[in-house]
């Protein structure tokens, strides 16, 4: 339930509509996002947090659009959000 959210919201920021993409595409990026958001000393990654949904859609359009000025906002939120006494165990 959490993950369909996500992937809709990821989905809907790169203005997709189709679904035929998401298990081979979405998906993985989606846990690569997860993943290195944890790398980066984020414990806590609630898929209905909405920084967590925030730093998820910004790693998703990066890697996918290759925009360097996504990844600068990606990069911070991550920061911010490792820094964060919320987002720790």
């Amino acid at each position: 339930m959490a993950q369909e959210m996500l992937l809709n919201i990821v989905r809907t920021s790169l203005r997709r509509k189709s679904t035929d993409l998401d298990q081979l595409e979405l998906v993985p990026l989606i846990e690569a996002a997860k993943a290195d958001l944890s790398a980066a000393g984020v414990e806590r990654i609630n898929d209905y947090d909405p920084m967590v949904q925030a730093a998820v859609m910004l790693y998703v359009r990066w890697v996918i659009e290759r925009d360097t000025q996504m990844r600068s906002v990606y990069e911070r939120v991550k920061n911010g959000m490792a820094l964060n006494g919320k987002y720790r165990a």
